[in-house]
């Protein structure tokens, strides 16, 4: 290859001596020069183009072998369990080692073998799984969440929240106690959607003032 340059190059820088030799006239020799140059910066440009694909090709062979060693890596290590958390559990230990195994279940058939989301769910499901079994206030509303989610402990603790931050919002509330009843006997236990209907209920009583 670095042959052929060298004999495209000699070629091109000789082509003037010969013209000129021939007898050709200035413009026809001032011609070939230009086009000799041209050609030259063709050749040059062509050169640099494909430096630049040899560059970036041996940039991508190294970025896909990095990520093929950390997959072998990701797939020949089991996942690791999340360490016991220190807030109290009034649940025993087996039963939230049974916990974790239906979460690995549950990621495993929700990510399949991408790994990282696999152990993103489990960690979660496993953090929330921790701070609900914590929880002594309110056991009504946290029962109720638990028969609605049943073992997303996410939706339980994201649940249990809402509601106990909305039933403390209804408690403390003095105004309409007419609206008020009315709302809780539309939506009984439900103390999000009595907050919600009652916000809206006296917002257009007021409006209608």
């Amino acid at each position: 290859m670095i042959k052929n340059w060298f004999l495209i190059g000699l070629i091109l820088l000789l082509v003037p001596w010969l013209v000129v030799g021939c007898g050709i006239s200035e413009q026809q020799y001032q011609a070939v020069v230009a086009e000799r140059d041209s050609i030259k910066a063709e050749l040059e440009s062509s050169r640099n183009e494909l430096d630049a694909v040899k560059s970036e090709l041996k940039s991508v062979q190294k970025e896909l072998a990095i990520a093929r060693a950390e997959l072998e890596l990701v797939k020949t290590q089991p996942l690791p369990a999340p360490a016991p958390a220190p807030a109290p559990s009034s649940e025993p230990a087996l039963d939230r080692e049974s916990m974790i195994e239906i979460f690995k279940a549950n990621a495993l058939a929700n990510w399949g073998d991408d790994f990282e989301m696999v152990k993103y769910e489990l960690d979660n499901q496993t953090e929330a799984y921790d701070w609900v079994v914590s929880q002594t206030a309110y056991p009504e509303i946290m029962e109720r969440a638990k028969g609605e989610w049943q073992d997303d402990y996410e939706m339980i603790r994201y649940t249990y929240e809402n509601q106990v931050g909305a039933y403390e919002w209804i408690m403390s509330q003095t105004e309409y106690p007419d609206i008020m009843e009315k709302a809780k006997q539309n939506w009984g236990d439900d103390y999000e959607m009595v907050k919600y209907e009652y916000e809206n209920q006296v917002e257009a009583y007021r409006a209608l003032q």
